[in-house]
């Protein structure tokens, strides 16, 4: 009998982790269904793709959680978090595994009554105070210590960071994001319209399009984005995302108003949140990735090597194990303005055929290692032997 799987977020956002989920429940053998713990688009476009989906919004207890907190806010009281664990665990004997893809996921599957062998836990973030404030940081840690169902990271940086806050040793499980390669096959999605589209609106204000892909908020770094090009002749940005949580419409506001101030709306573009960024990719000269605090990974940066584009990322984090300098995309200093703008009138300034080298290379390396096949053959693989 086929093995029954519920994915849980607690995000009802577009990201790097829900985009991740909806790949593997689409390439997966096992019946899946999607339990989101809060509202946003992400219901939307799980149902769209005929992914069964129900939303169970989370007690405001965990909710109002944030980076910097210390201790929960016992003024929302435990009523409406008692109300959500009886819901939450009415499904408990409905399905073979529970696969938690967020950190507050994770955190009520521990307070519920599934049983702890059937859980799964992708962390998605790396272990570290840059990510998580005091009390999740501990928590995760100590949590755990007490729990031996696997727990799946990104990269090799983030087991680093999972060892260097001793956490749990064993049953620890890299599986870097897997990208559908079929979205990046022009021929087969008849992209050379919409590409030819874009490409017509943006080179006609400059040879080169530069696209920064992923949602606005300050630590993706699309202010020093913005500084670098101003002084760039010849080329656009394209910030391609749109804010999505709380206090980050501030920061969107704040990005307008300096592209405004420098009158730089002929050079600078806001697209907003796109479904498919592929024809986006495809459109572009050069993809730029610009965090300001080391990715676990870098997920656009692979889609940008699959479109077969020079990836530019700064020199921390997981993009140190996606490309190689040279070879398969470029690096600058992590949050450098200076970095940034050298490298990037650097490779501009490059051989034609170079460019192509490094482009072929880096598609060659995401398809061999970065596809969603790959990433659904671990991930069941992990599955066979829990159940074993």
């Amino acid at each position: 009998m086929k093995k029954k799987i519920l994915f849980v977020t607690h995000s009802g956002e577009l990201g790097g982790a829900e985009s991740k989920m909806l790949t593997l429940i689409q390439d997966t053998k096992f019946e899946c269904e999607i339990l989101i713990l809060s509202d946003g688009k992400l219901a939307e476009k799980a149902k769209r793709l005929g992914i069964k989906t129900q939303t169970l919004l989370m007690p405001k207890l965990i909710s109002s959680l944030r980076k910097g907190t210390k201790s929960l806010d016992y003024s929302f009281g435990f009523s409406e978090m008692k109300n959500f664990l009886v819901k939450y665990n009415s499904r408990k004997d409905d399905f073979d595994f529970i696969v938690c893809m967020s950190q507050k996921a994770h955190f009520l599957t521990l307070m519920s009554k599934i049983p702890k062998d059937k859980i799964i836990w992708f962390m998605n973030d790396r272990l570290n105070r840059d990510y998580f404030g005091f009390l999740a940081f501990n928590f995760i840690k100590i949590s755990s210590k007490f729990t031996k169902y696997p727990i799946i990271l990104n990269s090799k940086i983030s087991k680093d960071d999972w060892h260097s806050a001793k956490a749990r040793k064993n049953n620890i499980h890299i599986i870097p994001s897997g990208i559908d390669t079929t979205l990046y096959d022009k021929k087969k999605n008849n992209s050379d319209k919409k590409i030819a589209e874009i490409k017509d609106n943006y080179h006609s204000s400059a040879d080169n399009v530069i696209s920064l892909v992923g949602r606005i908020c300050e630590w993706k770094g699309q202010d020093l984005a913005i500084e670098a090009i101003k002084d760039i002749d010849n080329a656009v940005l394209l910030i391609i995302g749109g804010a999505q949580f709380a206090g980050d419409e501030l920061y969107e506001k704040f990005l307008k108003n300096k592209v405004q101030s420098y009158r730089l709306e002929k050079k600078i573009f806001f697209i907003g949140h796109v479904d498919n960024i592929s024809d986006y990719l495809f459109a572009s000269d050069l993809v730029i990735h610009c965090s300001t605090i080391p990715e676990p990974f870098g997920r656009v940066i692979v889609e940008g090597m699959l479109a077969e584009k020079i990836v530019l990322a700064p020199n921390s984090g997981g993009p140190l194990e996606i490309l190689e300098e040279g070879k398969t995309g470029y690096f600058y200093k992590m949050g450098s303005i200076e970095s940034l703008k050298t490298k990037i009138k650097e490779i501009f300034n490059k051989d034609k055929s170079d460019i192509e080298t490094v482009a072929k290379n880096a598609r060659a390396e995401a398809l061999e290692n970065y596809s969603s096949e790959m990433m659904t053959k671990k991930f069941e693989e992990i599955l066979e032997n829990v159940s074993e």
